[in-house]
């Protein structure tokens, strides 16, 4: 791929903070190449090495982000690049050292966080999730999202903290010693090279970029102290440690692990692996171009799906080999004619095995449990193996590869077996509330969204879901906000609602929000009493795995909830397994700052007003179609962050009864970044509307309420909602 630049040059006060993600961050496990979209916003204009940080980016699967560079004084110089092997170039010209670096993206559908220290300009600094543990080291501040939002503050004089962790990290001997230690922790997979500066070269599988491929990461964090290096392929077996101390005292040396000469091997494999299964995908991708006109055949796809593929769970044998064959040899689901062709994208190797837990024990799903991994069995590696991959309207996902015999396409013999469990995801949001009436009346919220389909569970004969995680908590008002662990329970309630429904939640409420949000909100009415369950944002991090525990009608009994009639476990639960978190909701103080970049902008409604709207509606019959492009909205979307729209939607409520939805619709606006209208057209842009109604259209039948339009961006659904009166 070629690299490609635009220049655009933007006043410093509108552009965005650098912030964090959630807590923690670093790498994953899945490592290769970052492929950064690249927009320089370069104040100078400048150029060439003596005005330039180059280097290469690299955790391991392409990153969606923006590399951000601070100097000594709090001048930032923004750059990204559209590169097929993670290479960026820095304008720097006329900052002065030491530079901080950081990139703020989403790599495979996850959230990443990383950064790096040059100490000239004209040096090369990698950027990796061990470049990201020798800053924390040198700085002496816990690593990943933490320390970046250090440097969240677009203003110099509030990034004191940001400039005094470059100074600290730069005393001495302190760098030196940082990357000493952070070298000898990968001394058993590699020496010789120097991770800050030395050579890297993006999915080349060697050197450092094959490092890359068998680690994980665990940075130090304010919770957790002491940064990790683990295997992939072998989750418990730790290469070594590093404790965090403090910036006054020496850099700690690294500490040895428990890795040994059969992990490394292993280690090894599962690289080996990865790569056999990248080209059985290629092969595959090679069945469905851009220009897909007509399908391939149920004999050229079904050697590459094993006949033990499973899309849904054991107890749905709907969605098996045969399902899958069938989809991916039709046209228009192999994505063939009006859309580009189907693809299987791969991430990386999972860091853990997603089987399900068979029979599972009491003590496997307590509230208590927190995020210990599940160690693949050693015995397995070269015929099993979990990657994690997407695929077109798929976020990343965990899915089995199984190697059977060599296959024309595939010589590594590699089958995709599927995700062999029910279809969820946790999805993180964030959303805007204004006023356009009132200035002042503007407010933020967050949430991470837990979606199971009601007719998914039926199919599993599934009848309440709970989920475990150490950040699930019970909300407290007084002491800290993250109370007591809670099991987060799932229940399908009487009401006609797609998804299961979290228990005693709004029935059209699926997520749940951060425990420091609620406090922050300073809430007087009932929404939120103590015991609601909420996610503690510093024990929740990208890539830790949630526990689902599965209940049938045999575990559970009737229990009436403020909802309704609902489920709820009793006894134990039928089956469980592991789903990883790709993406947490974005940090408070960095949705504020960059709101302008993450959420819709100059956002206007036509008709103008509800009254408008209702006269408009006069004469319409109850349930009739919408008049063509009724309802138009028009707005603007940044691109500093690749904010892209998804849908757009309005709810409106019946005036005599505010309870009750009186005009409710929702269209796709993907590709739409300027407007979107509402209506009954079959054209409508290519998009598709849908109208739930249960009063008469009226002007007397629809009181004001709220429209919103829906994004994407930095893995989050970004959604910017506005009163409608």
């Amino acid at each position: 791929m070629n690299i490609k630049l635009k220049r655009l040059v933007l006043g410093m006060a509108s552009i965005g903070a650098l912030g964090l993600y959630g807590c923690g961050g670093g790498s994953t496990g899945v490592a290769a190449t970052v492929d950064v979209p690249i927009t320089v916003i370069d104040p100078s204009g400048g150029g060439g090495s003596s005005s330039t940080l180059t280097g290469t980016a690299a955790i391991g699967v392409a990153i969606d982000g923006t590399v951000v560079a601070i100097d000594s004084t709090g001048t930032k110089y923004f750059t990204t690049t559209d590169s097929s092997n993670g290479a960026y170039t820095l304008n720097v010209s006329g900052g002065i050292a030491p530079f901080i670096l950081t990139i703020v993206g989403t790599a495979g559908g996850q959230s990443v966080s990383l950064t790096s220290i040059a100490t000239a300009i004209g040096q090369t600094v990698n950027i990796t999730p061990l470049t990201d543990l020798i800053v924390s080291a040198a700085a002496g501040q816990p690593a990943g999202s933490e320390l970046a939002t250090l440097c969240a503050s677009t203003v110099p004089a509030d990034q004191t903290a940001c400039r005094g962790a470059a100074t600290t990290a730069i005393g001495g001997t302190r760098l030196t010693d940082a990357v000493a230690a952070v070298t000898s922790m990968i001394a058993p997979l590699i020496t010789g090279v120097n991770p800050l500066n030395g050579a890297l070269v993006g999915g080349s599988g060697t050197g450092m970029d094959g490092v890359l491929d068998k680690i994980l990461v665990k940075p130090a964090t304010s919770l957790d102290p002491m940064a990790t290096i683990t295997l992939v392929a072998v989750p418990s077996t730790t290469l070594a440690s590093l404790p965090l101390a403090a910036p006054t005292a020496a850099v700690p040396s690294a500490r040895a692990g428990n890795s040994t000469s059969t992990s490394i091997e292993r280690a090894a494999a599962a690289s080996t692996a990865l790569s056999e299964i990248k080209s059985c995908m290629a092969s595959f991708n090679a069945l469905y171009p851009a220009n897909l006109t007509v399908a391939p055949t149920q004999g050229q796809v079904t050697p590459f799906i094993d006949s033990t593929f499973n899309f849904a769970g054991a107890g749905d044998t709907t969605q098996g080999q045969a399902f899958i064959v069938d989809k991916l040899s039709t046209l228009t689901s192999a994505g063939g004619a009006a859309a580009p062709g189907f693809s299987v994208n791969i991430h990386g190797l999972s860091t853990l095995n997603f089987d399900s837990i068979a029979n599972p024990t009491p003590q496997k799903v307590t509230d208590s449990l927190t995020t210990s991994p599940i160690s693949d069995d050693p015995t397995a590696l070269g015929s099993t193996v979990w990657i994690k991959n997407s695929s077109p309207g798929d976020d990343a996902r965990n899915w089995k590869f199984i190697k059977r015999a060599a296959y024309a396409g595939c010589p590594g013999g590699w089958k995709v077996a599927g995700p062999q469990h029910i279809y969820l995801h946790n999805s993180a949001r964030i959303s805007k509330f204004f006023d356009p009436a009132n200035s002042s009346d503007v407010s933020y919220d967050r949430g991470l969204a837990v979606h199971i389909e009601k007719s998914d569970a039926a199919a599993e004969g599934i009848v309440t879901v709970k989920v475990h995680h150490g950040s699930l908590r019970a909300y407290s008002a007084t002491g800290s906000p993250a109370g007591a662990l809670k099991a987060l329970e799932m229940n399908i309630y009487a009401a006609t609602n797609r998804s299961l429904q979290i228990l005693d939640q709004e029935l059209d409420r699926e997520s749940i929000r951060s425990c420091q949000d609620i406090r922050a909100m300073d809430r007087t009415d009932t929404d939120f009493p103590d015991g609601t369950i909420c996610y503690d944002e510093t024990r929740l991090k990208p890539g830790d795995t949630f526990t689902y525990a599965l209940y049938d009608a045999n575990n559970s009994s009737t229990y009436t909830g403020s909802n309704g009639n609902a489920v709820r476990p009793t006894g134990t639960p039928f089956t469980a397994f592991r789903s990883q978190v790709s993406n947490v909701p974005l940090s408070r103080a960095f949705l504020i700052a960059n709101q302008a970049h993450l959420f819709a902008q100059n956002f206007t409604v036509t008709p103008s007003s509800v009254s408008a709207l209702n006269t408009a509606l006069t004469g319409t019959a109850l349930n009739a179609p919408l008049p063509k492009n009724l309802i138009t909205f028009n707005y603007t979307q940044s691109s500093v962050y690749g904010l892209k729209t998804d849908h757009c939607s309005i709810k409106l409520f019946d005036a005599a009864n505010t309870n009750t939805i009186a005009l409710q619709v929702e269209r796709s606006a993907v590709g739409q970044q300027t407007s979107c209208s509402f209506g009954d057209d079959a054209a409508n842009n290519g998009g598709s509307s849908f109208s739930k109604t249960v009063a008469a259209y009226d002007p007397r039948a629809i009181s004001s309420n709220a429209v919103w339009i829906g994004s994407r961006v930095l893995g989050n659904s970004s959604v910017t909602t506005r009163s409608y009166r």
